[in-house]
């Protein structure tokens, strides 16, 4: 970070769209790939780096020989960089234009089944699995991985990340329940929202606090539940 950036600068540039001429020049390198060097690359792109060998694999489907070729192939292209650690690219220009490449179908088969890759090689690293799972277009799974993510950012007092996880937890079971017409679902988002006005309340965001309790008490009304009101009622005070 160069002085005088945040990270928020660095995401809002990331953000901003290829140009064309960048574009065309990158995908002029990737179309002379072979389909299976092809393939890893783009596994790659939405991979957090350095990514491993066996996340890679996993990922793409590959036997491991055909796996080791690409990224030699990848390599030897100066597309990608080995390191101890593992595999990033060698510019993120790269990553980029080889994800925006990408159809959306194949995209999310992919998120999908990098997903699912963490579950068995990385269990604990809940963030990304959530990451995966959600834009791979599996709500439970990412509503599972979210909660996960938002309790071990809670025990760190990481609150920001905390609500980050948070508020798309309330958002995949909006998804998921809409009506609110599901016991469990109705008790879930009390106990987000009341954990979230909590936070906020420690945090000194007191607007923030009485909007998540004004929120938690029209859930409340919804699915004419008691316990939620009295939640509302215990963290007004």
């Amino acid at each position: 970070i160069e002085a005088g950036q945040t990270p928020d600068d660095l995401a809002a540039v990331a953000e901003l769209p290829l140009p064309d001429t960048v574009r065309q020049a990158v995908q002029t390198r990737l179309s002379r790939l072979g389909s299976q060097a092809r393939q890893v690359l783009e596994t790659g792109a939405l991979l957090r780096a350095p990514f491993g060998f066996d996340l890679v694999q996993q990922t793409a489907g590959r036997r491991k020989m055909e796996t080791m070729d690409a990224l030699d192939e990848l390599v030897a292209r100066y597309l990608l960089v080995e390191q101890p650690s593992g595999y990033r690219f060698r510019h993120d220009l790269i990553r980029q234009a080889t994800e925006a490449a990408l159809s959306p179908v194949r995209c999310q088969l992919l998120q999908r089944r990098a997903g699912r890759a963490l579950e068995r090689l990385a269990p604990d690293a809940v963030v990304e699995v959530a990451h995966h799972f959600d834009a791979g277009g599996e709500p439970k799974k990412a509503l599972h991985y979210h909660v996960l993510a938002a309790q071990k950012a809670e025990a760190v007092f990481a609150w920001r990340e905390a609500e980050q996880h948070q508020s798309r937890i309330l958002g995949l079971l909006d998804q998921l329940d809409p009506t609110c017409s599901q016991p469990a679902s109705l008790a879930q988002r009390g106990q987000v929202l009341a954990g979230r006005a909590h936070q906020r309340f420690l945090q000194g965001r007191f607007a923030e606090r009485d909007a998540d309790l004004e929120a938690l008490a029209a859930l409340a009304e919804v699915g004419d539940d008691d316990d939620l009101r009295q939640q509302a009622l215990l963290h007004q005070t």
